[in-house]
Order: structure tokens, then C-alpha cells, then sequence
């Protein structure tokens, strides 16, 4: 049988599977979905072992140094989400954690994890020299695992498609990203490890912290992000001839540059902190604020407002950016009143001190545009 007819089938086998999915098995056994697709997964698996064979997966020199980029990543990963939850917080792990429950739970996603590794191996080494068809493959394995987690999120709604883009899309991508260009270097046992690991953990552990959207989405970005960027500068210096250990070296200077602004931003969209950095959407605070532009606020106490600051405050559906125009006092309690520079009246509402965030420390214009303009471009297609 000809490899592009193979290729077919097996792509073939898994669009099938994710179209099942979609508009079967999510309505009528949605129980058991994850076992079904576990199942799915191994018999496409073995399907690309008869139609492909199997390449050992020689150990080498680079693949020891991935696996050391791969573990420093994770412990790096762990000591800073868990730090963090100091601040904000840890949640109770939702699963049971007695030992056969444990066990229960794992099964099918770690059979699923470790046939979806075998078989992106087994694809990828006769194809080495066609890298869209395993663009395809890795294309697949993003839908299948969106679409499993497509019903915890509304997508009817604007607020439910950005977080279902954001959340799972995108960090689907970069992971599996990720581990396609590590699996074509050095092998799938890399792979597996990272996906034990990181899909694994939160079965098995009794608290994690509640880093909420905003920073579940960075660190869903930026951890296989990092680990392909010391991978791929590794795997390049091994194909030039250089072999050595994967050390303190390997790092350069920038790099902790990055990581460092990468924390700074992240502890501005968290809010959970004193500053916090927030998208404007509107014109109505125009000049001072602009459609696109994003302001940094500063959390207050309530004796340190004062007429004509602009405040971001909790509205019925929204934060507001908006600027201070009155403070009332009645039954010995203090109101806030807001007007947008760019409207004609108050906003209206008696507004109290716990539902104003911050107020505005300065603007960054239109760095928040792109985000404001899918926006709008969603609400127009509503």
C-alpha cells in the first residue's frame, strides 16, 4: 500500500472519530466518552503499526538532554504556579483521591496520552520529509482534544468563545506544537513524560492553586513554549556538532528578561495584585482613553480617592473606566459618582467602595486593540 494512501487513512480514521464525537457521542454517551476515545485512539495506534511498523526509538545524547530540558521546565513550572497560589489561593482537588479511585480516573486518559504519543511517533517516521502531512496529524490531535473539553464552556455567548479560545485552544496548540517538533528530533518517550506529567498531576494531587484564566492561560502558553525554546536551541547546537550537557549555559542572558516580563504581565492580567493591567473597549473616556488602548491600575484605599481620577469600577456585566466626578455620603457611608469625558451624563449609580478595582495610573495606547477588535468582530456576527 502506497504511504500517501496510508497517511489518508489514518487522518481519515481521526477526523471520523472527532465528527462521532461531536454529534454522537457528546449527546448520547457522554459518560463514557473518555474511555471511548482511549479506545479510539489505541485501535488507530495499532492501525499505524501495521501499516507503518515500528522504529525503535534509539536513545541519544540529545534525547537524555531534552529529557533534562523537559524535567527543569516542569519543576520550574510547579515552584512558580504554586507560589503563586500562596497569594491567591489553592483549590481542593475535585477528584477522589483514594488509591482506586486514583486509579480509576487515570486509566483511560493516561492509555489515551501514551497511544496518542506511539502513534504521533509512528507517523511522523515515515514522514519525515512531508511535514504537512504532520502538520495534519498535529491539526488532528488538536481538534479531538478541544472538542473534549467543548462542553464545559457556552459558546453561544462571546465571553464563552474567548474563553474556549484562549483556554484550550490556543495552549492545544502550542502543546501539541511542541511536542511534534520533540517527538520528530529525539523520539515519543520525551513526550509521554511531559504529558504524564502535566495531564496527569491534577488527579493526583490534593490541592492546586487557582491561578484562574488568566494566568491558567499564560502558563498553558508559556510552559511548552519554553520548553521547545531550549529544545529546539539544544537539538540546533547537537546538529552542529556540539554535545554537552544541558546546564546552567544553556540559558542566556535574555532569557531571563523574558521570563521575567512574562511574570510581570502575568501578575498584571491576574488582578490579584496591587497593579493590574486592563483592555479599554469603548470611546467614552476619549481623549484621555482611547478604544484599543490598555490602562495600568493601582488597587486603593478608599480614602485615597479623589475627585477627577479615573477609577475602574465593577459594572453590571463589565469593568468601567471611567473618571471620578462626585463623592456623596449618606447613612455614613460613601458613594462614588462616574461620568465617561466622552459622554454627555453620569453614569448614574451610586457606586460603593468594594466594587471599585483601582484607579488609573497611566495608559498604554493600543496594545489592547487586537483583542478589543475580534471582540466587536464577534458581536457583529451574533
Amino acid at each position: 500500500m502506497k504511504r500517501w494512501l496510508k497517511n489518508s487513512i489514518i487522518l481519515l480514521l481521526l477526523g471520523t472519530y472527532i465528527y462521532l464525537y461531536v454529534f454522537y457521542i457528546l449527546d448520547n454517551l457522554l459518560k463514557y466518552s473518555e474511555s471511548i476515545t482511549s479506545g479510539a485512539v489505541i485501535l488507530i495506534s495499532f492501525i499505524a503499526y501495521l501499516f507503518y511498523g515500528y522504529a525503535k526509538d534509539k536513545r541519544t545524547f540529545a534525547r537524555k538532554s531534552i529529557f533534562q530540558i523537559i524535567i527543569t521546565q516542569m519543576i520550574i513550572f510547579f515552584l512558580i504556579s504554586y507560589g503563586l497560589g500562596l497569594v491567591v489561593g489553592f483549590l481542593k482537588n475535585s477528584y477522589s483521591l483514594r488509591f482506586t479511585s486514583i486509579i480509576d480516573n487515570i486509566f483511560a486518559p493516561f492509555a489515551m496520552i501514551v497511544a496518542m504519543e506511539i502513534l504521533r511517533y509512528l507517523f511522523i517516521i515515515p514522514n519525515k520529509n512531508n511535514k504537512v502531512v504532520i502538520g495534519l496529524l498535529t491539526f488532528a490531535f488538536i481538534v479531538l482534544e478541544s472538542v473534549m473539553s467543548i462542553r464545559v464552556y457556552a459558546l453561544t455567548d462571546f465571553s464563552g468563545l474567548f474563553k474556549y479560545l484562549t483556554l484550550v485552544i490556543l495552549p492545544l496548540t502550542v502543546k501539541h506544537g511542541m511536542l511534534t517538533y520533540v517527538t520528530y528530533y529525539v523520539g515519543y518517550k520525551p513526550s509521554i513524560l511531559y504529558r504524564v506529567i502535566m495531564d496527569g498531576y491534577i488527579y493526583v494531587v490534593p490541592i492546586s492553586p487557582d491561578l484562574g484564566d488568566y494566568l491558567s492561560s499564560m502558563f498553558g502558553l508559556g510552559l511548552p513554549f519554553l520548553v521547545y525554546l531550549y529544545s529546539s536551541r539544544f537539538i540546533t547546537e547537537y546538529n552542529d556538532g556540539v554535545e554537552r550537557e544541558y546546564v546552567s549555559t544553556t540559558f542566556k542572558p535574555f532569557d531571563f528578561v523574558v521570563i521575567g516580563f512574562f511574570l510581570f504581565l502575568a501578575a498584571l492580567i491576574s488582578g490579584y495584585f496591587p497593579l493590574f493591567m486592563l483592555g479599554v473597549g469603548s470611546a467614552s473616556m476619549h481623549p484621555s482613553i482611547n478604544t484599543g488602548d490598555a490602562v495600568i491600575g493601582l488597587k486603593v484605599k478608599e480614602n485615597e480617592l479623589k475627585l477627577n481620577d479615573i477609577v475602574v469600577y465593577q459594572g453590571d456585566e463589565r469593568l468601567v473606566v471611567h473618571r471620578l466626578v462626585g463623592i456623596e455620603e449618606k447613612n455614613n457611608k460613601l458613594y462614588y459618582h462616574t461620568k465617561g469625558d466622552n459622554n454627555n451624563t453620569e453614569d448614574g449609580i451610586d457606586i460603593t467602595y468594594d466594587r471599585i478595582k483601582g484607579k488609573v495610573l497611566f495608559r498604554i495606547p493600543y496594545i489592547a486593540y487586537p483583542a478589543i477588535y475580534f471582540t466587536e468582530m464577534m458581536k457583529g456576527d451574533d
